[in-house]
């Protein structure tokens, strides 16, 4: 399973946008028509390799990225709570 939340404000405001989804793909394809209607253009969804432990929330962090740019977080072995 796969965990994910927007970048925006805190930590608490971020985590208010957390969604789950079955897998990676799912993720990438609810970012990338959210951000493509957004945007008005097709974007491209990717996925940072670098992984950062969050111990406040417990996730293996990546980034989202948008065209290159950070969006959201994501932790893409997530066991639920």
């Amino acid at each position: 399973m796969v965990i994910a939340r927007e970048h925006r404000g805190g930590l608490k405001e971020s985590m208010e946008t957390a969604r789950t989804f079955e897998t990676k793909e799912d993720m990438i394809k609810y970012y990338t028509d959210m951000w493509s209607e957004w945007e008005g253009k097709k974007v491209k969804i990717t996925v940072s390799d670098v992984i950062t432990y969050d111990n406040r929330i417990g996730w293996n962090t990546r980034y989202i990225l948008c065209d290159g740019s950070a969006v959201g977080m994501c932790d893409l072995d997530y066991k639920g709570n």
